[in-house]
């Protein structure tokens, strides 16, 4: 396959907008945690809340069939049909205000075409600045990759409790939850994401899936919300995290956190099959030592 070269005039394409950051939104995303109240600062934009804060409000009219933004527009025209959301690395500078005025900065870093097992892709990265008053307050990295429709249908998953069981021995913290597809759909109302494959079941069937697909920057925001709840205060700088395979509504995933040296933490989730889904780490502020 080719690499970069192929596409010069779109890496280093820039798009850019403005908006003050809605206390609602935020509301909206406390709410969906399951928080009767957010539990972060006031006036604080949570980790991981910039996903639901600050995005392209893209006219109905240039949508494609998935839902997103039709490529060729900012996105170079590429071949393939079938978008995913594969990773990314955020950091955090300062905290981002709600009801300031924010820039967004959103620049093609690099695309690249690969041969997968499962055929050619393209991968695409996106680099996201977030500033205010020319002052960077948080950097975004996401990985999305296109791949050409499969004609192979993806089977059910099998709940398998023995499992989930023994892989927590392996962590200091655990969780289990069920994604069902009202969590869904509030998350792609409150970040405004309207690709069909979480909300759309004639969607998911078209592209050969037994089942609503979880976000994956929903996952990321549960394994940080996970941390936060069982190491309230603790300030986190870095989060990377790489989507592995698809988590399906109405079937339970698990959630499971080991904390490292040097402030450090292991995040992960597994399907009901015990499959891996989304790895992470995060890093903390370094715990002060008396001499």
């Amino acid at each position: 396959m080719g690499s970069e070269t192929q596409w010069p005039e779109y890496i280093g394409r820039m798009q850019e907008s403005e908006i003050e950051i809605s206390a609602d939104r935020m509301k909206g995303l406390s709410a969906l945690l399951d928080y009767q109240k957010p539990p972060w600062p006031d006036g604080q934009v949570p980790l991981t809340g910039h996903w639901c804060a600050m995005f392209p409000y893209t006219q109905q009219s240039i949508l494609g069939h998935d839902g997103h933004e039709k490529l060729g527009e900012f996105f170079p025209p590429i071949q393939y049909p079938r978008r995913m959301w594969v990773g990314g690395r955020v950091r955090y500078i300062h905290s981002l205000p709600i009801g300031k005025l924010i820039t967004h900065r959103s620049t093609i870093k690099n695309i690249v075409d690969k041969q997968g097992k499962g055929g050619p892709m393209t991968f695409v990265t996106l680099c996201h600045e977030y500033l205010q008053d020319d002052v960077l307050m948080l950097q975004d990295e996401q990985d999305i990759v296109y791949r050409d429709a499969s004609t192979a249908s993806v089977k059910k998953p099998v709940i398998s409790v023995s499992e989930q069981s023994e892989q927590r021995h392996d962590c200091d913290w655990s969780r289990t939850i069920v994604p069902d597809s009202t969590l869904l759909f509030r998350y792609s109302a409150v970040s405004f994401n309207s690709h069909r494959i979480h909300f759309d079941k004639d969607y998911v069937r078209e592209e050969g899936y037994p089942g609503l697909l979880v976000h994956a920057p929903l996952t990321a925001t549960l394994l940080v919300d996970f941390y936060q709840r069982n190491n309230p205060g603790k300030k986190i700088r870095k989060f990377d995290y790489i989507a592995q395979n698809p988590l399906f509504e109405g079937y339970p995933l698990s959630i499971y956190g080991q904390q490292l040296k040097n402030g450090k933490v292991s995040l992960w989730a597994d399907d009901c099959e015990g499959t891996r889904s989304m790895t992470a780490e995060l890093e903390t502020d370094k715990e002060k030592t008396s001499e």
